[in-house]
């Protein structure tokens, strides 16, 4: 929601559509010309097809999300050019003698508020393997994607997939600092607890209840493997966890369902074990 009022916003300044604006204002200068913003279910020339797993666990492709708010999901790119703006990022602000932002508005995106220290304006800002670092991943069906910077080397990653009901994205972010830093490590926040890392360790049944806004709300959580969980709300269904992470002691994707009222609702999970 926040980034379709930003989007809706920016396109009502420049009065144009949000499109067009970002078209001329950043793809362009940029020589990012494998981009675009689409609206509808129509994808764009050239681009990938999107693939989600059925109930057989086979991956079936699928059209792109018809979605009303472009600025939050509508943009489209390659690797490549998506790199090409992590580089902005990386750089100043500027890239190829095109200066895209100011410098008091790169420092705004990566300030954080007192009272939400890891928050910047659309990035998550922390440590990563003892590294300042600044990252935004999500997904859509048929896609997750994740970027991350490290500002202090100049130094990021890209990674863009085309399906879903997989880690591979946290798999390669983590491959990748890992050869661009050997030896580092994550600092250690929580001394008195060492996570588990064993993930067998974690297999089976899980039971929670969720404090929710109608009430309390029982969760069943089931790991089957390092790769597969499924979470039930309440007697529904078992649904399986998209983009499922088990990292220590932590779970965390996201799946789509029917709780509380509305249909087709991206509902994120996170939890510790």
């Amino acid at each position: 929601l926040g980034y379709a009022a930003a989007g809706a916003v920016l396109a009502k300044a420049a009065d144009l559509p949000f499109a067009q604006c970002v078209q001329e204002n950043v793809f362009a200068p940029l020589g990012m010309g494998h981009s675009g913003v689409i609206q509808g279910s129509v994808p764009p020339t050239g681009a990938a097809g999107l693939y989600v797993k059925d109930a057989a666990d086979r991956f079936q492709m699928i059209p792109p999300v018809d979605s009303d708010h472009p600025a939050a999901s509508g943009a489209w790119a390659s690797v490549g050019d998506a790199a090409r703006f992590l580089q902005v990022l990386l750089n100043d602000g500027a890239l190829d003698g095109a200066a895209l932002l100011k410098p008091e508005s790169l420092r705004a995106l990566f300030t954080a508020p007192k009272q939400f220290p890891q928050a910047g304006l659309g990035w998550f800002l922390g440590d990563f393997l003892g590294k300042k670092s600044f990252s935004h991943a999500g997904g859509l069906p048929g896609a997750i994607a994740e970027m991350r910077g490290f500002p202090e080397d100049k130094s990021g990653v890209v990674v863009l997939t085309n399906a879903d009901g997989h880690s591979l994205t946290g798999q390669v972010i983590w491959a990748v600092a890992n050869a661009l830093y050997p030896g580092a490590k994550e600092k250690d926040e929580t001394p008195e607890e060492t996570p588990n890392t064993d993930a067998e360790a974690f297999h089976g049944d899980w039971a929670a209840t969720l404090e929710h806004y109608s009430g309390k709300v029982a969760l069943t959580l089931l790991i089957e493997n390092e790769d597969t969980a499924y979470l039930r709300f309440e007697e529904g269904p078992m649904r399986r966890l998209q983009n499922f992470s088990l990292m220590g002691n932590e779970v965390s994707g996201y799946l789509w369902t029917d709780f509380p009222a509305r249909a087709d609702t991206h509902c994120p999970v996170k939890v510790r074990l």
